[in-house]
């Protein structure tokens, strides 16, 4: 396996010159207890990505169903492995509800893509000979013990394909391998980004944030990341994951539900310079708000690539198991193109009367503000959050103490600190700034 360097993502051109700078090595996977059960203690494994290889390309995922009506379906075989030492742990049964949720897994990868993306996305047990609800037992001629995993996976690759007389990618658009205990160092999972592989360290397949994480990368998504953290936004499944089978149930953050386009008819982008006032609901919401709700606003830099997403991160239904952020207003900035593969950067997370700031915004020569009015978590059947971006020119007794030239210039977080927990992740000092960022208490 090749490993997928991280993007180290520097463009000068949005956010006033800011320089994102994330961490350079393998990020870590938090995880959660051994026993699958709703426990979330953490634990310490890398994961890994990779690119699919010259041989090993799986069906594309660019095109996803973004249209109200019946689902898109794409098809998932998962292999259990049965080595000359042992074998993955758990049943065919097991493994096929927990994908599935076919023997009453109350969620799983299935339920929780349908639920995320508002019936527009499937996934279903592929079929086929000796596929018994999606599940495929495959023996390799190794034994595990000391093996690295990615030596365990292309042993299980090749009698897969010769199992199946044919490649496996061309027959199924996701494979998910349980690779068997035993293999070398600690690790969760992986996956190829873009195409339709991910293999997991055995009990680790049960996960559903795992799953989602996983096939999120398959689906052509980056990590979410919060500080140098590479998976340290947990308002979504693209940061960390956890060992629990039915929890925490949440979805995506702002960047990447632009991304994956499930919400495009909720979405609004607004032009570089233009102000705006509206309320913003939540993805959890997005099945019963009205035409004229948003889900989603989009603040675009001047390359028109990189942007800035807001979204309400409620605490509720589809998404009650978000980490952080919780009933808040979330600032997201991605610095690749909206459709584009890319990570993404967890910015601020704003409660009532907090405000976000961003000085020379993408180089226009105005300040961008951000300024959250009201959060009403008592609407009916909907949240919402009542929002004011304007542009305005900078105010130099504002910033008279803390010129734009200096690169050493961190987020000033103390005024905007939360009474929830989730702020003790740390974000002070994730990025190295030409230009300003404050986060301020609305006076």
């Amino acid at each position: 396996m090749t490993e997928k360097p991280l993007p180290f993502l520097a463009h000068p051109s949005v956010l006033g010159l800011v320089l994102l700078a994330f961490g350079l090595s393998n990020g870590v996977l938090a995880s959660g207890s051994e026993c699958l059960t709703h426990s979330m203690h953490k634990e310490s494994s890398t994961e890994y990505t990779e690119s699919p290889t010259a041989t090993q390309q799986f069906m594309p995922t660019a095109n996803l169903n973004t249209s109200p009506g019946t689902p898109q379906t794409r098809s998932v075989l998962i292999v259990k492995v049965i080595a000359n030492d042992t074998q993955s742990t758990l049943s065919i049964a097991q493994l096929s509800d927990s994908v599935f949720g076919n023997q009453g897994d109350r969620v799983n990868l299935k339920s929780q893509y349908l639920a995320c993306s508002n019936g527009k996305l499937e996934f279903i047990p592929a079929t086929g000979e000796n596929i018994t609800d999606g599940v495929i037992e495959v023996v390799i001629d190794e034994a595990v013990a000391g093996k690295s995993h990615e030596h365990i996976k292309n042993a299980t690759l090749s009698a897969l394909t010769q199992q199946l007389g044919a490649a496996p990618e061309s027959q199924y658009q996701h494979i998910m391998i349980a690779i068997p205990p035993g293999t070398q160092g600690s690790w969760t999972a992986y996956a190829t980004i873009n195409g339709g592989l991910s293999v997991y360290n055995d009990r680790w397949i049960t996960s559903v944030s795992a799953q989602m994480h996983e096939i999120g990368h398959n689906l052509n998504l980056g990590h979410s990341s919060e500080g140098t953290d590479l998976y340290g936004d947990r308002t979504g499944v693209m940061g960390e994951s956890y060992i629990s089978d039915d929890g925490p149930e949440m979805c995506f953050n702002a960047a990447k539900s632009a991304q994956l386009g499930w919400y495009q008819n909720k979405t609004l982008e607004l032009g570089l310079g233009a102000s705006w006032a509206g309320l913003l609901t939540s993805v959890a919401d997005h099945a019963y708000i009205n035409n004229t709700e948003l889900t989603l606003l989009k603040i675009p830099g001047a390359n028109n690539d990189e942007a800035i997403y807001l979204t309400l991160n409620a605490q509720k239904g589809i998404n009650i198991g978000t980490q952080e952020a919780q009933n808040q207003v979330t600032v997201t900035y991605k610095a690749t193109a909206q459709q584009a593969y890319g990570d993404s950067n967890l910015l601020a997370k704003l409660a009532e009367g907090e405000s976000f700031s961003i000085a020379n915004f993408s180089g226009n020569g105005l300040d961008l503000h951000i300024s959250v009015r009201g959060i009403n978590t008592d609407r009916g059947s909907f949240y919402s959050a009542a929002i004011d971006v304007d542009f305005k020119a900078p105010s130099a007794s504002a910033y008279e103490n803390t010129p734009l030239t200096e690169p050493s210039l961190g987020l000033n977080t103390q005024a905007a600190t939360s009474p929830s927990p989730s702020n003790s992740s740390g974000s002070v000092g994730f990025v190295l700034l030409i230009g300003l960022i404050l986060i301020r208490r609305l006076t």
